[in-house]
């Protein structure tokens, strides 16, 4: 696509009398644009591929008309703008915030109460650079590409957000259950700033750990959605001794991932007589 010098404000030339009479072409209507890679997305889907491209296409066009790149658009809203059914809105959209299109966002106030719910949309193209909303978080164009990507080697401040969670997902040592442990690390993140943890006491706490007795044993490294659900960025690792298999120092019972687990003989067993 080519790009206008100045792509906020384009001019209609109109033959009349001789006369040019410049039109303001304000960023609302800007071209909605969707990516080739994005719609390569969407045709592997055979069922829904062009209901993806129908909502993803509907949040991006809200979020234009609103100015933002977080929308406000509420399942209803959705539904009776494109004539869906609820629970088709629902299950499309779950298949969008899979791709990592769109993501869930809620706004609490500082008493931790809901005031609103909404929709990041990712890959929105837009020129001139807006001003963000002032709880966006993050300085940047509130309508352009925002997708949240960081490298190790640049480590965010401040509390940790939803797209952190690839940085989590690297540095945790024990990979399983991935898309439960990306819903526990959205309901950290959609908690108020004063309970929710900076990335680096995440990750300082993830290296201190790898070091205890415990995790020198992997069976004994909590699964990532027992770790986030339960705080345990905030254990003690000079208090996480090791569970020796070959004597009385490891207990008969413990809990792991919100399951009850026996000691028969050297391993753990749950209800359903599975070993961890």
């Amino acid at each position: 696509m080519l790009a206008s010098p100045n792509p906020s404000v384009f001019f209609l030339i109109r033959m009349n009398m001789q006369r040019l009479t410049p039109m303001l072409y304000p960023v609302e209507e800007e071209p909605i644009v969707v990516s080739k890679s994005i719609i390569d997305r969407f045709l592997q889907d055979e069922k829904d591929n062009a209901n993806l491209l129908m909502l993803y296409t509907f949040y991006y066009y809200t979020a234009k008309w609103q100015r933002t790149n977080q929308p406000k658009a509420t399942i209803t809203y959705v539904s009776q703008g494109l004539h869906w059914t609820e629970d088709k809105v629902r299950r499309v959209k779950h298949k969008l915030i899979n791709m990592r299109l769109i993501e869930d966002m809620v706004l609490r106030r500082d008493d931790n109460k809901i005031e609103g719910h909404y929709i990041k949309v990712n890959f929105i193209w837009c020129h001139p650079p807006l001003n963000p909303l002032p709880w966006s978080g993050g300085e940047g164009n509130s309508l352009s590409t925002n997708k949240e990507t960081y490298s190790s080697d640049s480590l965010p401040n401040g509390h940790i957000t939803v797209g952190m969670f690839d940085l989590f997902w690297k540095e945790y040592p024990r990979h399983v259950d991935q898309g439960k442990a990306l819903t526990a690390w959205k309901r950290i993140c959609n908690k108020s700033p004063k309970e929710r943890p900076t990335w680096k006491e995440i990750k300082a706490s993830i290296l201190r750990q790898k070091k205890s007795q415990r995790w020198q044993t992997s069976t004994f490294i909590p699964h990532p959605t027992t770790w986030l659900n339960q705080s345990r960025w905030l254990d003690d690792p000079a208090e996480m001794i090791s569970y020796d298999r070959e004597n009385d120092n490891k207990p008969d019972t413990i809990i792991e991932g919100g399951e009850r687990w026996t000691r028969q003989g050297k391993y753990y067993v749950n209800k359903d007589g599975r070993v961890l």
